[in-house]
């Protein structure tokens, strides 16, 4: 499809998706006609109160009717740029078997690599399977969240819900089961003495996982590894694949969990965004390149470290 085309459909998409959240905002008027009306019903002006429910009545259903156009037209705009413009970056890559805009990898698979936290919902997009240096790689971004009550001095609860996950998610197929599992997960701080024995009392507890040190004290301050076979981690990470994967990870500009477990390499990256996503008007030429470039630099992190597990060939080939 030419560029041009590509342009008007993106920016008259967006441009309609403004103007519909901006009508969404008469959500807010709703309250002060509802107590209004109430205010005129209890003067004994009963019709004009009447008048500003059936008023609000016509809002919420002009509200209904806009959130369901809105969410069509954001997944619309999702899948032409999809198929239009993230498809073609990557292909440039990846030799692309299959791509989904607004699908992702099961929810079973994301939970059986072990890298990710407990959630009550999960949204994804961008799901991407295909070969890449030979070996089959799928990937997607998910967001994770949690919902969370509290409760005001004067006994109103309220519910919101908080993002515990968001990023890139990829999973790599192994060509043979592993005997025991690894995972390696990025600490938010640096470690310390006391989380250091917090590990050896939870690994007590838990006799088939063990939180192990490496040879690599840099490493050990920056990741946590769990295992439930000390051979199989020392096999996997070495100290060059260990100097490896710190470096890919200051490029990934986030929190890199990885698993080695259940028959696939997997790989979380929380960094709070969406890949490959096109935020900026769309105005012309300058603009779509620019949005390219985006989208190749997202790549090119996500394969920074799918490069990085590769490395170890004789888990992915016979």
């Amino acid at each position: 499809m030419k560029d041009q085309i590509i342009i008007r459909t993106i920016h008259k998409n967006q441009l309609i998706i403004k103007l519909l959240n901006l009508f969404t905002l008469s959500y807010f008027i709703m309250p002060i006609l509802v107590l209004w009306g109430f205010m005129d019903i209890v003067m004994e002006e009963g019709l004009k109160g009447l008048l500003k429910f059936a008023l609000v009545a016509v809002c919420v259903v002009c509200l209904l009717i806009t959130s369901k156009i809105l969410k069509k037209v954001e997944k619309n705009l999702k899948c032409f740029i999809g198929e239009n413009v993230i498809k073609e970056i990557i292909s440039e890559k990846i030799e692309v078997q299959a791509y989904e805009a607004t699908n992702m990898i099961s929810q079973k698979s994301i939970k059986a690599a072990g890298i990710t936290p407990s959630y009550d919902r999960i949204t994804g997009s961008d799901y991407i399977k295909g070969c890449y240096h030979g070996q089959i790689i799928e990937y997607c971004d998910i967001k994770m969240e949690q919902e969370h009550e509290s409760t005001d001095d004067d006994g109103h609860t309220s519910t919101t819900w908080v993002t515990v996950f968001q990023g890139p998610f990829m999973r790599i197929p192994l060509s043979k089961e592993l005997n025991g599992y690894i995972k390696i997960l990025e600490r938010k701080s640096k470690r310390r003495k006391a989380s250091f024995i917090a590990d050896l009392i939870n690994s007590a507890f838990n006799k088939k996982e063990t939180s192990i040190e490496l040879e690599n004290e840099a490493f050990n301050n920056k990741f946590q590894v769990k295992t439930s076979n000390e051979e199989l981690t020392f096999y996997i990470l070495t100290p060059q694949f260990m100097e490896n994967i710190m470096k890919a990870d200051e490029y990934a500009d986030g929190y890199t969990n990885i698993s080695f477990i259940n028959g696939a390499a997997n790989i979380a990256i929380h960094n709070g965004k969406d890949a490959f996503e096109i935020k900026k008007t769309m105005y012309g030429k300058k603009r779509l390149e620019e949005s390219r470039a985006n989208m190749r630099r997202d790549l090119d992190i996500i394969l920074a470290i799918v490069d990085e597990i590769l490395q170890k060939d004789r888990l992915f080939h016979e």
